[in-house]
């Protein structure tokens, strides 16, 4: 009996407090396992084990218009360079491939061989997979307990943001599930004495998969970030620019043809959160499907509700905030990284609100002309908010510890956070998308390659593949013979101003 009690009280403890004992190995394993299992389930759930409704939203007009072209293309042995229809290029044209956002990874030739919907089911689950692998490093990285652990899947894996542009049909927006590894990337920066030319090189190959799962949108929003943060931390700021340049140097495979008609679209920019108050709307309130037509009459014409949602209800508010707010009255916070990131994640926050961004925007800056919805900078603040407060909330545990009374109370906020966010994800799921709105006909077969002579397209194509490979093969080789040619900047104390 008292080997029994001795046996859960460790179980207990190691739910905190992370540790080496076998018992916390087997502890780890089992829920974990629980954790990503229960993830997969609630997802697969949500996507209706395949039967995605191809004939809403954008789930029509975007997604599967452009699966289409590419199982078409697959199956007649050809890659699609040109469509039949102009339509995936908002009508201006009908280089394909000349869309920065649509998606080239490897696991796309299954479209050959597999129904769009199917497919996409099995692509979520490869980069929910992903997501949770990252999720794993930062916890290694920062040595989360599997209490702070489960609030960080919960809060990022079933947030607002992420399920309502996946119940919209933003099919790219699964390349969001490799956030973790660039805020993994993030954290070595601003903990290393001495960053070097390898953390260049996983930044670099961390750009290149995320343009090819289409997460175009999320590869500006990292530069963003990177920029922001080399400026407002002067002794990051030479590696911070020689990573976006890297960066850029290997997404030139998407860069290139995207700017052969850049100059023809005719982009304007929507807007962002409609106030502040808007935004802590977006955060706190559920909002069903069925309310987006009148928000929209409502907020703004341009704009649907999933552009604001980032519901994580008042349990997870109150846990990112209090983790934070706790560890600073009680010193344990890492007050340099938490400056460091706060000042990117103010920018950025501030931006996403009202017409602000327009004035940057309308400077026609590359890339940055590109995002067209301010609401959708507030993802990086808001993803690295609740890493940093993760990782601070578990520097509090380690240092400070947790009466056992508290830790007790503490299971009510997680059991309300998980509560939370599942009636979101239930109230979004693609059954209730489809029958709120209206389906449209697609012509499937309009939606076909059909190649034609173009010699500057494809031979801008070839020269912007080959400068990927050759940017990849220098940033490799630089990073392999660093010590030789002393390209290390000088090593100081992460500590230092």
């Amino acid at each position: 009996m008292m080997r029994l009690r001795f046996l859960l009280q460790q179980v207990f403890d190691h739910w905190f407090m992370p540790g080496d004992s076998w018992i916390g190995r087997v502890v780890d394993r089992v829920w974990l396992g629980a954790l990503y299992l229960v993830g997969l389930y609630q997802w697969g759930q949500f996507f209706q084990w395949g039967d995605i409704p191809l004939d809403i939203l954008d789930w029509g007009e975007i997604t599967a218009t452009r699966l289409y072209v590419m199982q078409d293309a697959l199956q007649r042995g050809m890659a699609p360079l040109h469509t039949l229809l102009p339509l995936g290029m908002k009508g201006v044209s009908d280089r394909f491939l000349a869309i920065p956002d649509v998606p080239l990874s490897p696991q796309y030739l299954l479209l050959a061989v597999m129904p769009p919907a199917a497919f996409l089911l099995l692509n979520f689950f490869l980069l929910y997979s992903a997501g949770f692998a990252g999720l794993l490093l930062v916890r290694k990285t920062c040595r989360l307990g599997l209490a702070v652990f489960s609030a960080l899947f919960l809060l990022f894996n079933l947030n607002g943001h992420i399920v309502g542009h996946l119940a919209s049909g933003h099919a790219t927006w699964m390349a969001y599930f490799l956030w973790p590894f660039f805020i993994a990337l993030v954290f070595q920066l601003l903990e290393s004495p001495q960053p070097d030319w390898k953390w260049i090189l996983r930044l670099s190959l961390l750009a290149l998969v995320v343009l090819l799962q289409g997460g175009y949108h999320h590869y500006v929003l990292m530069l963003m970030f990177l920029g922001l943060l080399g400026l407002f931390t002067p002794r990051l700021l030479r590696i911070c620019f020689a990573g976006g340049a890297a960066c850029v140097a290997v997404g030139l495979f998407r860069l290139l043809p995207a700017a052969l008609v850049a100059k023809e679209l005719d982009f304007r920019y929507f807007g962002g959160f409609p106030s502040l108050n808007e935004l802590l709307r977006g955060l706190l309130t559920l909002v069903s499907p069925s309310q987006t037509v009148a928000l929209m009459e409502q907020l703004s014409p341009y704009i649907a509700w999933w552009e604001f949602d980032y519901y994580i209800g008042w349990a997870g508010l109150l846990l990112i905030a209090g983790g934070l707010v706790a560890a600073w009255r009680m010193r344990s916070l890492q007050i340099t990284r938490f400056w460091a990131l706060a000042w990117p994640c103010l920018v950025l926050a501030v931006l996403s609100i009202g017409r602000l961004y327009r004035a940057i925007f309308m400077l026609q800056i590359p890339m940055l002309d590109g995002e067209r919805v301010g609401s959708r900078l507030f993802l990086a603040p808001f993803l690295f908010l609740l890493f940093l407060a993760a990782a601070e909330g578990q520097q509090l545990l380690t240092r400070r510890g947790l009466p056992r009374a508290a830790r007790l109370v503490s299971f009510a906020p997680l059991a309300l956070l998980a509560s939370d966010l599942l009636e979101h994800m239930d109230l979004w799921n693609l059954a209730k998308m489809a029958a709120t709105f209206v389906p449209f006909d697609i012509q499937r077969s309009q939606w076909v390659a059909a190649n034609r002579a173009d010699p500057l397209y494809t031979g801008l194509l070839i020269a912007s593949v080959g400068l990927t490979l050759l940017s990849l093969g220098v940033i490799a080789w630089i990073s392999a013979a660093r010590p030789r040619l002393g390209l290390n900047p000088p090593a100081r104390h992460p500590d230092s101003a």
